[in-house]
This record gives C-alpha cells, structure tokens and sequence, in this order.
C-alpha cells in the first residue's frame, strides 16, 4: 500500500461532511429566506417553492430603486419616454415626511413596515371608480403584472406611449399584503415621486420593466391617501396619451 492509498479519505465521510454541510445551509439560510419570501404575499412568481427559486434567480439583475440623480435624465431613458418625456403633473408635490419604509430586494415588491391596510379597500374601489368614470377609456382586469387581483388598464391600443405599452397596458394595481402600489409613470413625475420620498423604482425597472415603473407606499393618513390619489391620477394622465 503506497503513501497516497493510506492517506485516501473514505467517501462514506465525504458524503457525510456534503450532506452535513449542505442540511446546514439548508436549515440556516435557505428555509428562512422562503418563509420571509413568502411573508411578502402573492405577486408574480407562484407562492411556492418554484416561485421562491425564480425569484432568486431574478434577484441578482434587480437595480437599487431608491435613487433619482442621472436616473430618470439619462439619454436612454428620455429616448424610451419619446415622445412625452417632458410630460409631467406632480411638480408641485410635497416631501412624505419620515423615513421610508423597509422594502426587501425582492419580487414580489413590497414593503415590511408603516402598513395600514384599512387603505386596501378604499384603493382597489378607486380602481373600479376610474374606470366607470373613463367613458370606456379605462377597464379594469386582472392584474397581468401581479397574475391575481383587478388593475386598472388602458382600452385602446393605438398610442405612441411606448412606456404603457411594455406593460402591456397595465397602468397600475394595488397589493393586498400592505396596501402599497405599483403604478406607470411619465419620467419627470417618476423622479418627483422618489425624490419626495412618496415611492420607489421596482428592482426590475430599467431592466424588464420600464424605468417610470413605479411603487408607491401605502398611506399611513387620510392625507397620506389623498397623495397617492393624486399620483395615480397623474399615472392615469400620462398612461391615456
């Protein structure tokens, strides 16, 4: 028996020490991180472990959401918001006071903290409302973005606006988990509405998604809905050219 036979490990303990590693990864890291994917809620990818899978290898194409300097003035992006990139409602809107809420890094979008879901219903009938108001230039479906749940979208097709389209005209929805929101936006009301702090960019924006694609924060007031009212009505403004 040569030096190299004798010092040869028994694949018995190789297969133990793999497995003992891999259980502890599993046990430690891994089940955590599903049971707080799916603490977010229903949205996009299935609730199930195949939809945790997809949504991890997503994640590392997600961009950071909360910045708004060369972001939203970049020649792709105006070039992309042809020919209403200087379209804007929101230039008067003011600061959201406090600190953002905690929005983990993953799909579905949502945030964690400074939930007040009383809002939710109040948010989904203004879906209906506009809609009924629209003289048929609005309908409400299901929500193609999160596969569940009505959004308000565009009838017609025949438009210029390149950014509704990509959404496959989709204008916007509300979340049942925390009343926040996900809504399309004209460049410049995009950048006011993360500047001020009223939302942020989904992690997929720019990449998937259009860059005005964009999440606003459940309201925490009265005046707090008022806001995002009026965001969404800007939304539906830009989203009907």
């Amino acid at each position: 028996m040569n030096r190299l036979t004798a010092l040869q490990v028994p694949k018995g303990l190789i297969l133990a020490v793999g497995g003992g590693i891999v259980l502890n990864y599993i046990i430690n890291r891994l089940i955590p991180s599903y049971k707080m994917w799916l603490s977010l809620g229903k949205g996009g990818p299935p609730a199930n472990i195949f939809g945790y899978l997809f949504a991890a290898c997503v994640k590392p194409f997600s961009r950071e959401t909360r910045s708004w300097k060369d972001i939203y003035d970049s020649p792709s992006s105006r070039k992309t918001a042809m020919p209403f990139e200087t379209f804007s409602k929101l230039l008067d809107l003011d600061t959201r006071t406090g600190q953002r809420p905690v929005v983990p890094e993953w799909i579905p979008q949502r945030q964690i903290d400074q939930i007040n879901t009383s809002y939710r219903a109040i948010l989904t009938q203004y879906i209906y409302e506009q809609a009924a108001n629209s003289n048929g230039l609005l309908e409400v479906k299901r929500s193609y973005g999160e596969r569940h749940g009505p959004a308000l979208f565009r009838t017609s097709q025949d438009t210029m606006n390149q950014i509704i389209k990509a959404t496959k005209y989709e204008i916007w929805h509300v979340h049942d988990k925390d009343s926040s929101l996900h809504c399309v936006l004209s460049l410049k009301d995009a950048k006011m509405v993360v500047e001020q702090g009223w939302g942020e960019r989904h992690g997929l924006s720019g990449v998937i998604l259009p860059v005005t694609y964009t999440m606003l924060y459940s309201p925490r007031s009265d005046e707090e809905l008022s806001v995002v009212k009026k965001i969404i009505d800007a939304s539906v403004d830009f989203c009907l050219l």
